[in-house]
């Protein structure tokens, strides 16, 4: 594939042919506008001549005014004068013309124009008067010799001086072009020095130009989700490997020792039982590193069934209240709503946020999960009392790997890579809600908006 001309060359272009076009438009008027201008005065020229003619044979007789009508012809510069009777024979030609005339096709009072010997002509016939019974006719004829001239070198001096304006003003338009286009080269530079290492760097569409703007902002907008991507990327390939090299590494120990010398049967059922709980934390993780990708990638699946929502949370807490037990909190669940989504979704959705609840809440406490139903939305929100999220962490929790002091300083026998929230987020607006969190005195409250029906 030809690789495309020069940005700066196509405009160059585009405005030079531009010009050419007007300007042989304005010549063709100019032209236009000097032959009509030529033809009026030869009509005038040629009808007033004629006129005087008609005017002194009328007051002379035709042989006495021979001497007066080559003293008015030999005064016009390549004009003839003719004078024909009934049956067209001449009867008067001036001294100077050597031309030899058919007027017998000539229309009265009409402008002819022929061609003769490579010279261009121009004349008018008229009835002229006499003192004689037989009428006569009177033609002028003019050359164009002149007037070809002068409009041949007045064609080629608009030529000269229209081709100079195009080629300057072509130029002109070049380095027009190129500085008009100086801003987006300056844009390429900047673009090539952004690399992996700098995908935070934003270009300014403030300071860009108002045509450069759009363009500025949609990169700045790839940028961001090349960087959230890349930051996914970097995540799961450095955090995730960590996470499941410990329990891979020890898997492997554990089994090593094992095979060291013969154990009795509690040690190995130990055994196993220690293995299924690092292999689950292993299928959790890979679980939820794959529906994370899919919801960021719009293809995570649905299965639309009728759910009750009370239902389903009691459910979900079935599944923390051995939890819940050991920090004597307990559940409750206030409203219910019939919605329309994927309950595999939302028991992930719910079981993540009475996850983090459990896991935060103050001993003795209370979980309160609230369901209000609107006309087209459902909101449900997950309250516990516990130690506030500060202010400057709020925002950070939908991370996927934000992890709040807190949590990191928690025993939990649950196994957790941090992603929860994350995934929580991205299902939720997958499904057409949003979550919002309020955390103030000792209470957080997470809020989900849904629509009841999905899609």
């Amino acid at each position: 594939m030809n690789k495309p001309s020069s940005l700066t060359v196509n405009i160059a272009a585009w405005f030079g042919l531009s010009l050419l076009f007007t300007v042989t438009i304005i010549a063709c008027i100019i032209s236009a506008s000097l032959y009509t201008h030529f033809n009026a005065l030869d009509k005038e020229k040629l009808q007033a001549i004629a006129n005087t003619a008609q005017d002194l044979i009328k007051e002379q007789t035709l042989s006495n005014s021979y001497s007066t009508l080559n003293t008015i012809i030999k005064n016009e510069q390549n004009i003839s004068l003719f004078i024909y009777n009934k049956k067209d024979e001449l009867l008067f030609k001036d001294e100077r013309s050597h031309l030899l005339l058919s007027p017998a096709q000539w229309k009265l009072n009409i402008i002819n124009n022929w061609s003769q010997n490579e010279n261009q002509y121009r004349g008018i016939r008229i009835s002229g008067g006499s003192n004689t019974s037989s009428p006569i006719f009177i033609s002028v004829v003019m050359n164009k010799k002149v007037h070809q001239q002068f409009l041949n070198k007045m064609y080629i001096l608009l030529f000269s001086i229209f081709m100079v304006t195009a080629i300057s003003l072509s130029i002109g338009g070049y380095y027009i072009a190129w500085r008009a286009l100086k801003p987006l080269r300056n844009l390429g530079i900047t673009l090539t020095q952004i690399n992996a290492s700098s995908l935070s760097t934003r270009l300014n569409d403030q300071a860009a130009h108002q045509e450069l703007s759009p363009l500025v902002h949609a990169f700045n907008e790839m940028i961001a989700r090349i960087e959230s991507s890349f930051s996914q990327l970097s995540f799961f390939s450095s955090h995730l490997a960590h996470e499941l090299r410990t329990p891979l590494s020890a898997i492997i120990l554990q089994n090593q020792v094992l095979l060291q010398n013969e154990r009795d049967k509690k040690t190995y059922q130990d055994a196993l039982r220690s293995n299924l709980e690092e292999l689950e934390f292993l299928s959790k993780t890979v679980t939820d590193i794959l529906l994370l990708t899919q919801a960021q990638n719009n293809q995570l699946p649905f299965k639309v069934e009728i759910i009750g929502l009370k239902s389903l949370a009691e459910k979900v807490i079935e599944y923390y209240q051995l939890l819940a037990e050991e920090k004597d909190v307990k559940f409750t669940v206030i409203g219910d709503c019939i919605v329309h989504h994927d309950s595999a979704h939302l028991r992930r959705i719910i079981g993540n946020l009475l996850s983090n609840a459990t896991r935060h809440a103050d001993p003795n406490s209370e979980i309160t999960i609230v369901i209000i139903p609107n006309e087209e939305l459902v909101t449900f929100s997950v309250t516990n009392q516990g130690k506030s999220i500060n202010i400057n962490e709020q925002h950070l929790i939908y991370q996927h790997q934000y992890r709040s002091p807190a949590s990191s300083n928690m025993n939990s026998t649950e196994v957790n890579i941090g992603v929860g929230l994350n995934i929580c987020q991205t299902i939720i607006k997958a499904m057409g809600g949003k979550i919002t969190l309020y955390s103030k005195n000792r209470e957080t409250t997470f809020t989900v908006s849904l629509p009841i029906e999905y899609g």
